[in-house]
């Protein structure tokens, strides 16, 4: 026979025999428990972890018997005491990840007061996702078992995605409205946008955030019209970015050829903001580093996504469209060459790019 308890915690145990005992006994029970030698109730709270061996009796007119009950008292339980570091940093339009550990075999976490873009798994602790705007957030970490929960403050920093002079934005403005030194536009810090209008370019030299030339330069062209103040933003961003676009009128990834050349950045990321003529649309964007492999990055367009939104899926816009992340941009990293050209379009829709920029990587 066994039985199981916890220090701190109420036990109960009844002796139960045959043949009609008129009273019961218990001899070697752990410290904080007793037994009613009327009713075989053993009961009490233990206080003290170990194993008995427990003799166990019941009696009557008729004579006496016995046996044997191995009793374990357990450690009183303890709530998590989270062990993860207090502070963590991330970038703005860059993935983040941050792991909640604990003591004492949580069940489940949470993390309250997160900045806009991360979430938290509750069942793993596991922090992840696209910080979307610069700034210091207190986080409320907390890790629960069955015995309480643990809490720590996080003192999360996320950074601007850029500073200084190491950035190239390109806008395409068309009849819309050009973006000033003092506009929030996208997720990196531009004081200074290329604003292009019409659908056709040809070596255009290009300006960096200060407005000092560089040695990059774009050349391409749209294949549909040049559209301009379209009513479906793919997301809720700047309303200046978004109040003009490079035009695609058709299902393809070929027909827009968009080219830089000269790009001065050893290594460095491409944001392309991107919008549709209707919500729901699927839009793909593939951009081919001269000597590289295209990259693929897709999305479904929408009224009201967050400002500003990252997709990460990687269809390359061939066969039947997969279910595709609600996202108004697409960040393709770590290039190297000195030259890039994106081409976009999307499945039944007009595909249209508000932006790009160039962002030297580190």
């Amino acid at each position: 026979m066994t039985a199981n308890g916890t220090v701190g915690s109420a036990f109960s145990y009844n002796i139960t025999a045959s043949n009609s005992p008129t009273s019961y006994n218990a001899t070697g029970l752990p410290a904080g428990l007793s037994v009613s030698t009327s009713s075989g109730a053993i009961t009490g709270t233990p206080t003290a972890s170990g194993t008995s061996s427990v003799t166990i009796s019941a009696i009557n007119a008729y004579g006496t018997g016995t046996g044997t009950l191995t009793l374990t008292v357990n450690a009183a339980g303890s709530a998590p005491v989270i062990t993860s570091a207090s502070t963590a940093a991330g970038t703005v339009g860059s993935a983040f990840s941050y792991n909640i550990t604990a003591t004492n075999s949580p069940t489940s976490y949470n993390a309250t007061g997160l900045p806009a873009g991360l979430s938290v798994n509750t069942s793993s602790g596991a922090i992840t996702g696209t910080p979307t705007a610069s700034g210091t957030s207190t986080v409320t970490l907390s890790a629960i078992n069955a015995y309480g929960t643990g809490t720590a403050a996080l003192t999360l920093a996320v950074n601007p995605a850029s500073s200084g002079t190491t950035s190239i934005g390109i806008q395409f403005v068309g009849s819309g409205t050009a973006l000033t030194a003092t506009s929030s536009a996208g997720v990196v810090a531009q004081s200074h946008w290329n604003p292009l209008t019409g659908a056709t370019f040809s070596s255009v030299v290009l300006n960096d955030r200060t407005g000092a030339a560089t040695a990059a330069t774009l050349t391409g062209s749209a294949d549909g019209s040049y559209f301009c103040g379209s009513t479906f933003p793919a997301g809720s961003g700047d309303s200046n970015l978004c109040s003009g676009e490079l035009f695609c009128g058709a299902f393809t990834t070929e027909t827009n050829t968009t080219t830089v050349s000269g790009i001065p950045y050893a290594q460095y990321d491409v944001y392309v903001y991107a919008e549709c003529d209707a919500v729901g649309r699927n839009a793909t964007f593939a951009l081919t580093p001269s000597g590289g492999s295209t990259q693929y990055y897709s999305l479904q367009t929408t009224s009201s996504a967050s400002a500003w939104t990252q997709s990460t899926n990687t269809w390359n816009g061939s066969g039947t469209a997969p279910s595709l992340p609600v996202a108004n941009y697409v960040k393709f990293t770590g290039l190297t060459a000195s030259s890039f050209t994106l081409k976009f379009g999307g499945a039944a829709s007009n595909v249209s790019v508000n932006g790009i920029q160039i962002v030297k990587n580190p």
